[in-house]
């Protein structure tokens, strides 16, 4: 399996957002600004407050399932406080200065009106406390279990047990409801969807974190099912372990992850597995376990495959800029390890996944095609890596992404394709790009011209250019909204046989179609250069969503592709991604 080097890098976002607060990205101060205008409208002694709450404390917002904006404040208001101590900062409300305590204890407010600090003393968090909602509304967990009722209820049968007043045979363990109205009043039932449909999942069934009943899970294997929320095997092996329980099982989508940190005996299964286990339970009085010595099986798996973690495009902030890049080696990849990172004994080489491995990957290539061609620019060594990159698997058959389900990988999955190092080092064409091309890049992205000249450290005076995004020399042509026809240019160097001929061809996007001028290039030792016109013209007036293509250029021994990405619209206030 792969991930990327780029587009995933935590700690690279995480510096950004620290940027952003701390004031050092300018155009985006506004961001800033509108946080702290949020924080000071939830604080009542402040001159800018216009948040409800009821008289029992808790935040209110008319409409029902009141309880959902009620923790997710509670959880801004705490990451805005680490934020505020870390850059020793306060608030400026006006009338009153907000610092990190005072956002704490409202969020601990929230939280304990929540479990049970409340007019009527009722936990609102499934089977926390004594006194918790009896009456969810929650169709698998009102119904009868299989056990109690092996015959089959249908729809209408099942409205016998939504309309009764008896508890729920099944207990939604962790889910927090809707919640009480303005009145701070909340009646049990089943009806009553606002107040009683369970509105935030804390994920008992995916085992997270602290979500786990002790007294239940204490001695058992428990089975846990991952969720959107919670997908990681280990957190759940974690969460067990913490409840004294003493095995897991974990049904989850199919991976490869061969590396399993458990304190505890565990096995990972997929959700058929899962699920028949989970009728064995229900279906038997005392179901067990039987925990057996580990076994290796020895065998091959197909490669490359984008792994389910890695992030996917396009791009938010620049739809005509392709991201990802690239793809590369990055998931259970044997590596040297530091032996002061590790946690028990020191390690100095370790089994690991993510952008912090397929990364170096690229970049030993990279410095192997700076070695080899020494004048080459980022970009044209870029142009390399993504116009040689593979779209097969060691089968020749089209590289998959893994999802639910898993699905034939695109340009959104893993860019230009799989890294071929060997391919790169003579690409036969590249497309670059110098140092002005990135100055525009910003200027079109909005950056004012005293940020620009900072980081250029030069004076740098934007001029508009209504195309240049769409004709950025990348080794792509990513157009995020097609109503009738574009045309889009693009050079390419000649870095292979001085007398070079190469021929185009296309694979046009789905609904598009798609004509290259010229439709030959000829290279000799007076012309590296030249440049071509790619024209796209949509074929479908539709509301549109992308759809992939290539664009070949071949002169016998060389091909260089680049992907094509065309959304279709109509107009401009909406498209269907």
């Amino acid at each position: 399996m792969i991930d990327k080097p780029e587009n995933n890098n935590k700690k690279n976002r995480e510096n950004f957002f620290q940027e952003v607060l701390e004031g050092n990205v300018y155009s985006l101060q506004s961001y800033k600004a509108s946080a702290d205008n949020f924080m000071c409208a939830l604080i009542p002694e402040s001159s800018a407050s216009h948040i409800e709450y009821t008289n029992g404390g808790l935040i209110y917002k008319p409409g029902g399932s009141n309880l959902q904006h009620a923790t997710s404040i509670a959880f801004l208001s705490l990451v805005y406080a680490n934020y505020l101590t870390r850059t020793s900062q306060a608030i400026n409300c006006g009338n009153i200065y907000v610092s990190p305590t005072t956002l704490r204890q409202l969020a601990k407010r929230q939280v304990d009106y929540i479990l049970g600090d409340n007019p009527k003393g009722i936990s609102y968090m499934v089977g926390y406390s004594d006194y918790y909602p009896q009456c969810i509304h929650h169709r698998s967990s009102s119904m009868p279990s299989i056990k109690d009722h092996p015959q089959f209820i249908g729809c209408k049968e099942g409205s016998i047990y939504f309309n009764s007043t008896n508890p729920n045979p099944n207990i939604l363990v962790g889910a927090v409801v809707g919640g009480p109205g303005e009145d701070d009043i909340y009646d049990d039932n089943r009806v009553d969807y606002k107040k009683s449909e369970p509105t935030t999942y804390i994920n008992a069934p995916s085992c997270d974190s602290g979500t786990l009943n002790a007294t239940l899970a204490r001695g058992k294997v428990v089975l846990c099912f991952q969720s959107r929320s919670q997908r990681s095997a280990s957190v759940a092996a974690t969460t067990v372990l913490h409840a004294h329980g003493a095995g897991l099982i974990f049904a989850q989508f199919p991976t490869k992850e061969v590396t399993l940190p458990w304190n505890i005996p565990g096995v990972q299964v997929d959700f058929a597995v899962g699920t028949s286990l989970l009728m064995y339970m229900e279906m038997t009085r005392n179901p067990v376990a039987k925990f057996s010595p580990t076994k290796t099986d020895v065998g091959q798996q197909i490669s490359p495959e984008v792994a389910f973690f890695s992030s996917r495009g396009p791009s938010s902030l620049s739809p005509s800029v392709l991201k990802p890049d690239i793809a590369a080696p990055g998931v259970n990849i044997l590596a040297s390890w530091s032996p002061a990172s590790s946690l028990s004994q020191p390690l100095e080489f370790n089994i690991d996944s993510g952008t912090s491995m397929s990364c170096p990957h690229v970049s030993g290539i990279v410095a192997l095609l700076k070695a080899i061609h020494p004048t080459w620019s980022p970009a044209a060594i870029k142009s390399a890596l993504v116009t040689t990159a593979s779209l097969k698997d060691e089968y020749g058959q089209s590289t998959v992404a893994e999802g639910a389900p898993h699905k034939q990988a695109d340009p959104f999955d893993f860019g230009g394709g799989h890294v071929e190092p060997n391919k790169a080092l003579a690409p036969g064409l590249i497309y670059d790009m110098g140092f002005s091309d990135y100055i525009r890049f910003l200027c079109s992205m909005g950056y004012n011209n005293s940020a620009i000249s900072s980081l250029a450290r030069s004076h740098v005076h934007c001029r508009k250019s209504a195309k240049f995004l769409a004709n950025l020399n990348l080794p792509s042509i990513t157009i995020a909204e097609l109503k009738e026809n574009l045309t889009v240019s693009r050079t390419v160097t000649n870095v292979g046989p001085v007398n070079s001929i190469y021929t185009a061809s296309v694979q046009a996007p789905a609904g598009t179609k798609v004509i290259v001028e010229p439709p030959n290039l000829l290279f000799n030792s007076s012309i590296r250069k030249l440049k071509f016109k790619v024209t796209f013209h949509s074929q479908l007036r539709v509301q549109g969503r992308y759809s992939f293509g290539n664009l070949f250029w071949e002169d016998g021994f060389h091909v260089v592709r680049i992907p094509l990405i065309v959304r279709t619209v109509i107009d401009n206030f909406y498209a269907e991604t």
